[in-house]
């Protein structure tokens, strides 16, 4: 009988090693985790964060596992719900420049809360999250299709992720991996339609998700069955989601040996990903801004279609304006590069902002200039009759345009610095960057000491 995607995929989640991984992965996996907690420990503190943490403590009480931020714990299924949600609630977690994915958010709450209910080791949480991240990004380059019917690939196929680097941490055997992947592939879903109530909804999804993930890998290793073949059996994944067309190649070739993982990436800026392109630009002509903004008659942005559409000119919540172009431009060229306070109501308000939303043109490219690259945009600004123009092919935060790994631990302690003071960031950033770089016994107290870590105390 043919061997399924489900069992080649859980075969090699069951037998990838830390000595697998090349010193290129380890570190990305270092500044996965760092991002990571930084938008959680941030985000926990959100009103969206704080509404889920009291009902689940309420509904169904503590538990083992810690919310990084506060100094609550929950069962480690609860916690990787209310830490997804953390991680995503502020628009500045990870993802995938190649698929439209955020896998941190998705994986590494399910990760972290089973490594704790485990006492896994340093190591052991560096191979979970290499698995998690290669097996999403995979899958979801494989889907795309999925987002042309109006699905979600966060939801939709970061379950395995957080399936795979849940089961790595179990340290499942391959059948019940592919079974745990049968069972998540049962329940998954995510509808791009989150209008209304867009940020709300979303991170609701992503939190459930990483849970999702997490109680499917649990199931599965106790031995609860699910298909074998979710992918491409008769009424699987494929048929379902992507119409009937998954190719496996994707998602096999080259697995263990190219690293797909590595094209995540890092936002500097708290909106949608297809803003950021944009912002970048704006903030390239910043010699050319005039001494008074309402100088400024017009302001072109050619981007792609996809992210034309994210034409808001309406401000009544913060998800609206990190959803919005328009609003972004005129953010970037009112405060310069945009900061969450820039979001929030007073910043929405601000008659200077609208009048320069106003301007904005917001049209999609036909220049090949743009057109040729997935994540450009040009911003062309009219000033008196001249034209100042700039385009971006990668935003900043792209593999191609990195954010290095100091502008990464700035990002890191101007959000984890207010939660936890500069002592508390410092020492967790030290743990993350050096994590898993003692073998041994020595090791597994390294990887004890970054899991205490993620409760500091909260002044």
């Amino acid at each position: 009988m043919e061997t399924t995607l489900s069992e080649q995929l859980a075969r090699w989640v069951a037998t990838l090693r830390y000595e697998d991984l090349p010193p290129a992965v380890v570190h990305h996996v270092r500044r996965c985790l760092i991002d990571y907690l930084a938008t959680t420990i941030a985000g926990a503190g959100s009103r969206i964060a704080r509404t889920l943490q009291t009902y689940l403590l309420s509904a169904e009480g503590g538990g083992e596992a810690s919310l990084p931020g506060t100094r609550l714990k929950l069962s480690a299924a609860n916690a990787a719900f209310a830490n997804g949600t953390a991680a995503s609630v502020l628009e500045l977690d990870d993802g995938h420049a190649l698929a439209a994915i955020h896998l941190g958010a998705t994986a590494l709450p399910a990760i972290l809360a089973t490594a704790q209910l485990r006492g896994a080791t340093a190591r052991d949480v560096i191979v979970a999250t290499a698995a998690a991240y290669e097996t999403g990004a995979r899958l979801a380059i494989a889907a795309r299709k999925s987002g042309e019917r109006g699905f979600n690939a966060t939801p939709l196929v970061g379950v395995f992720a957080a399936v795979a680097g849940t089961a790595r941490i179990l340290g499942s055997k391959p059948r019940a991996i592919a079974h745990a992947l049968g069972l998540a592939g049962s329940d998954t879903g995510g509808l791009f339609d989150y209008h209304g109530g867009w940020l709300d909804s979303w991170c609701i999804n992503v939190g459930k998700t990483a849970r999702t993930g997490l109680v499917c890998a649990h199931l599965a290793d106790a031995g609860i069955a699910g298909p074998l073949d979710i992918f491409h059996g008769p009424r699987g994944f494929a048929v379902a989601f992507t119409d009937g067309v998954l190719d496996a190649g994707p998602v096999i070739d080259g697995l263990g040996r190219q690293w797909l993982m590595l094209q995540t990436y890092v936002k500097p800026y708290p909106c949608c990903r297809r803003m950021h392109a944009v912002i970048d630009a704006v903030l390239a002509l910043q010699p050319q801004w005039p001494a008074h903004l309402d100088a400024i008659d017009r302001i072109l942005v050619e981007t792609s279609a996809e992210s034309a559409r994210l034409d808001g000119r309406t401000f009544e919540s913060v998800s609206a304006a990190q959803m919005s172009i328009p609003y972004g431009v005129a953010a970037a060229l009112l405060f310069g590069p945009p900061r969450l306070e820039h979001f929030e109501e007073g910043a929405r308000g601000d008659p200077r902002l609208l009048r320069l939303v106003e301007r904005v043109d917001l049209r999609a490219a036909e220049d090949p200039a743009v057109t040729a690259h997935r994540s450009a945009a040009r911003v062309s600004l009219a000033i008196a009759g001249e034209i100042a123009s700039a385009i971006v092919k990668e935003p900043l935060g792209n593999p191609a345009n990195p954010v290095d790994d100091q502008g990464l631990e700035a990002k890191f302690h101007g959000l984890v610095e207010p939660v936890i003071g500069r002592q508390g960031a410092a020492r967790l950033a030290r743990s993350v960057w050096t994590l898993g770089d003692e073998p041994g016994a020595a090791g597994e107290e390294a990887g004890l000491a970054f899991l205490r870590d993620l409760a500091p105390v909260v002044p």
